[in-house]
């Protein structure tokens, strides 16, 4: 198999268990929101978040929040 193909296919199956999971690493919120692990470990006190003993957990729910927490309205649609 080509090795592109392969490396293709493996994103794709990473993907597919990310988005299975309701609960998430500091890694795989990473993956999910395109930054670094380190931006996501700094912005932790802004995040809501569970200490475990595997280590720090995140509710998937609770990153989305997170993420579309101020929504910005379209001056366009203000001046009807």
């Amino acid at each position: 198999m080509d090795a592109e193909l392969k490396a293709q296919l493996d994103r794709i199956e990473e993907l597919t268990l990310l988005s299975q999971k309701t609960v998430l690493s500091v890694k795989d919120a990473a993956r999910l929101t395109g930054r670094t692990e380190k931006s996501i470990r700094n912005r932790l006190p802004e995040i809501p978040h569970y200490k475990g003993p595997m280590g720090i957990c995140i509710r998937r729910t609770d990153l989305e929040q997170y993420m579309c927490a101020v929504k910005i309205v379209p001056v366009s649609t203000l001046m009807r």
